[in-house]
């Protein structure tokens, strides 16, 4: 009748076998346990199963909906690279930079050149101010036209990795004029300025990227923007400064704004919050149900010849024990004597057992089994 039922299972359709290997073999049915218990068991798992399936589905729809979010945080300026200062104007001039070391050094502009051709790249120390004297030269100018006579001279101020980015490697027209005015200012003539300045540094994600969805970024796309303010006070005599005006250059204060793009589901989350989920029910279920099977064989298991090699080792260490158990032995039809039949039986007994030790039962529980029976003999 066994056979039978064997025959008939490997017969079926490999489909049939695999919906009935997670839908009705997943919690198989012990003989010591009573109807109710494998209903509960059952419900138990397949409660787990859909829970984190619900749980797939919420976290699939949460990243596909979710924008990144900011998160704002302070650091000190001291870790921060110094901006990059840059003068502009319509007619020649000189630019002197005087530090407080008594150094200084001179810009000259020329007629032709792009402003970016003369950018002048300072350090700036958060403790210390820098004065930046302005001193437009007749002689130095086109046509003996003074810069500050027309449209004046500019200022403006750069992140340094910005810098190198869109002017020294070749940055587009629009990007230049939207940075260039957007940090621009105009510097009076025979003034004393004072120019103001904090950094604010934006981290944002790139949404058309795998690898910012998987979660695996290295880092994102950073950018800096340098707020200035610029105010005129102390004005010259004209009388004696015609062509000449004075910047003091300050940090507004010695901290810097990070803004910072970030996910918070990625696939990569997912994954683990999907296997965290189902690992916790699971766990539950072990610890009040115990194992769902007590040998179940996994599908890389099946490919790999896991099972086939645990078929060729249980050959060789039982296959003169076959069959382990007769149904109704008929010893005296085949004409064999009792010490053999009692020899064969205890040899098939002692492989039983090996076979419940290495491959089904903790070796604990058959110690905890015969020390139990021992005790019950001892009682007699």
């Amino acid at each position: 009748m066994d056979r039978n039922n064997d025959q008939k299972k490997k017969h079926r359709k490999p489909i049939i076998r695999l919906i009935r290997k997670f839908f009705v073999d997943i919690v198989p049915k012990r003989k010591t346990e009573p109807t109710f218990f494998h209903v509960i068991k059952f419900v138990f798992i397949y409660l787990v199963y859909l829970g984190t399936l619900a749980y797939l589905i919420h976290l699939i729809l949460k990243f596909v909906e979710e924008v990144p979010h900011l998160t704002t945080f302070v650091k000190p300026e001291e870790s921060i690279p110094a901006p990059v200062f840059g003068f502009v104007g319509a007619f020649d001039f000189n630019v002197t930079c005087n530090f407080l070391n008594n150094e200084y050094d001179v810009i000259n502009s020329n007629d032709g050149k792009k402003c970016v051709d003369f950018l002048k790249e300072v350090s700036i120390d958060g403790s210390t101010v820098h004065f930046f004297d302005i001193i437009d030269e007749p002689e130095l100018s086109l046509n003996d036209r003074p810069v500050w006579s027309s449209s004046g001279i500019y200022i403006f101020l750069f992140d340094a990795s910005f810098y190198d980015t869109v002017f020294k490697k070749g940055g587009t027209s629009e990007v230049y004029d939207e940075s260039l005015y957007s940090n621009m200012y105009l510097v009076p003539r025979n003034q004393r300025s004072i120019v103001r300045y904090n950094r604010v540094i934006n981290k944002d994600l790139d949404g058309h990227k795998f690898r910012n969805r998987l979660g695996t970024a290295a880092k994102p796309s950073k950018y800096m923007v340098i707020n200035t303010k610029i105010q005129s006070v102390s004005p010259f005599d004209a009388s004696s400064f015609k062509y000449y005006a004075t910047l003091e250059i300050y940090y507004d204060h010695r901290l810097v704004t990070e803004h910072e793009q970030v996910r918070e589901k990625t696939i990569l989350s997912i994954l683990s919050s999907l296997g965290g989920g189902f690992s916790l029910g699971m766990a539950v279920y072990a610890f009040c149900f115990g194992a769902p099977q007590i040998g179940p064989w996994g599908w890389a298991q099946e490919v790999y010849g896991c099972r086939h090699r645990l078929k060729v080792k249980l050959s060789e260490n039982f296959q003169d024990f076959i069959p382990l158990v007769d149904e109704n032995p008929e010893y005296k039809d085949l004409g064999v004597s009792d010490s053999d039949r009692i020899t064969t039986l205890e040899r098939r007994s002692q492989a039983l057992e090996l076979l419940l030790k290495e491959y089904v039962m903790d070796v604990g529980d058959l110690y905890d089994l015969t020390n139990s029976h021992r005790k019950q003999q001892e009682t007699l």
